[in-house]
């Protein structure tokens, strides 16, 4: 069974990931939706929705910090009430080499977005 989210969650999700497609184009290199429960491997549904943005190296702090303020601006609490974060590149790598049990749970339990 695969994870699922709500119709809000949804249309959430479709609008954040067309502004970032049209407001900060290029810029995002990965987007990966995961539950913070993980892990809820009997109840494969999300419980909050949680997104981590992986970005180029070269994006700067204050455009990472756009990118996920552009995400709660378009959400819709209770309704939809996400959690998101960025990550460089290098800090994706660095939290695999590291065998970050974090990223080990988003890539095990998560899913991969595309843009």
């Amino acid at each position: 069974m695969t994870a699922q989210i709500n119709y809000h969650e949804l249309a959430w999700l479709d609008a954040y990931r067309q502004a970032i497609r049209e407001q900060h184009p290029d810029t995002v290199v990965k987007m990966m939706l995961f539950s913070h429960e993980g892990v809820i491997a009997e109840q494969h549904e999300f419980t909050d929705l949680n997104v981590l943005l992986v970005v180029k190296d070269e994006v700067e702090l204050q455009q990472q910090e756009e990118l996920c303020l552009l995400g709660y601006r378009l959400s819709n609490p209770p309704a939809t009430d996400p959690s998101i974060d960025a990550w460089t590149e290098s800090d994706w790598h660095r939290n695999k080499k590291a065998r970050s049990t974090a990223l080990r749970l988003i890539e095990e339990h998560g899913a991969s977005l595309h843009l």
